[in-house]
């Protein structure tokens, strides 16, 4: 079977997925999901008690890809509502069960593959230099906000949005005769209180929704999933969620229990980053953190460049910055490591992704 053909199989909190892609283009072509997983209140119970269910379904992926014949394939895992020891225990299990090793992807992880989805996307290439782009990434567990200048990463925040915070939201609306959106917002608010107290770059600015729908990853063609939407419409969604009951937004936005309980606080969060930021535009994209680690296995069969190396070095420095650890002394050694290196290069024993981990050890090791 052609290398081309390659099998994804991404397990989190909601569901575990498979994904059958074609990486020269992109595009996939299968797709199968678990059921839903039933939602808990605390970070490990979701995994644990869907576990057979959760083995189940992966026997059943193994199978789909053996029917396609191929060789390449990996088993990702969010592991944002594990501790290390719930996830080696789960793995374990895992492996026991259907014999797939597991990789777990922590927060940071998660937020990187985002950002690569995010900048795949066709409009990212018609940036202006001086145009600020916020991205605006919704997963299971966080929320990530990235800050690009034209098509130049600059700094990323991330915002804890995961079952235990919507349960909590949702005990303090059951208990208080106030408007629910109303203490959500006041919620909210709090979480972005790191947010709002920087200093916001001045100038045109536009905002990405990404993973804005239920089914995110049905489609790698951004161009047919990504859509723009007026701003007075998006007023219009918000008006709803303030309004309207339950039962109506559930029916009108196709939405369960489960998803209401999510969508709220994050329209409640949308809204309030529009007051602050005041974008011009704002797009919404079906992209996910599953689109950034296709991307990323194509790269590595150089089926296309890999053009993310610097996202990684400007998250080093800005995180030298904030802890103040920087000067002569680490430009000194970043100098004379990477001068080290690159003599050593030519003898075959290094590549281009071991000079990248020596040069964020030398810009972090004080």
């Amino acid at each position: 079977m052609s290398k081309r053909q390659f099998g994804l199989i991404y397990i989190s909190s909601y569901q575990a997925r498979l994904f059958i892609v074609d990486l020269k283009k992109l595009a996939i072509i299968e797709q199968l999901s678990s059921v839903q997983f039933v939602q808990g209140g605390k970070k490990f119970e979701v995994y644990e008690n869907e576990l057979p269910r959760l083995t189940d379904a992966l026997i059943g992926f193994k199978r789909k890809i053996a029917e396609y014949g191929i060789d390449n394939y990996k088993v990702y895992g969010n592991r944002q509502l594990l501790d290390k020891i719930s996830a080696r225990y789960l793995a374990d299990q895992i492996k026991v069960r259907t014999g797939l090793e597991i990789e777990w992807l922590n927060g940071a992880q998660i937020a990187y593959y985002k950002i690569i989805a995010g900048m795949a996307l066709p409009q990212f290439s018609e940036l202006a230099d001086d145009e600020f782009t916020y991205l605006l990434s919704m997963g299971s567990a966080m929320l990530n906000l990235t800050l690009f200048k034209g098509q130049h990463y600059l700094s990323t925040w991330n915002f804890a949005l995961g079952p235990e915070e919507i349960e909590e939201m949702a005990a303090m609306t059951r208990d208080t005769p106030s408007d629910p959106i109303d203490i959500i917002g006041d919620y909210i608010s709090r979480k972005l209180v790191s947010f709002k107290t920087i200093e916001k770059p001045t100038g045109k600015a536009r905002i990405i929704i990404q993973h804005v729908f239920g089914r995110g990853e049905q489609s790698l063609r951004p161009q047919e999933k990504a859509r723009v939407i007026d701003l007075k419409q998006f007023a219009g969604v918000y008006s709803d969620f303030r309004e309207a009951p339950d039962q109506y937004l559930m029916e009108k936005y196709e939405l369960d229990t489960d998803s209401l309980a999510r969508m709220k606080p994050t329209i409640v969060l949308i809204n309030q980053l529009v007051k602050i930021i005041k974008p011009h535009m704002m797009t919404l994209t079906q992209s996910s953190a599953i689109t950034g680690l296709m991307i990323q296995e194509a790269a590595r069969l150089k089926y296309r460049p890999d053009e993310y190396s610097t996202i990684v070095l400007t998250a080093t420095k800005n995180i030298a910055r904030r802890y103040e650890s920087g000067g002569q002394h680490v430009n000194l050694s970043n100098k004379f490591a990477l001068h080290i290196f690159d003599r050593l290069a030519h003898a075959g024993m290094v590549d281009r992704r071991d000079r990248q981990l020596l040069e964020i050890a030398a810009r972090l090791h004080d």
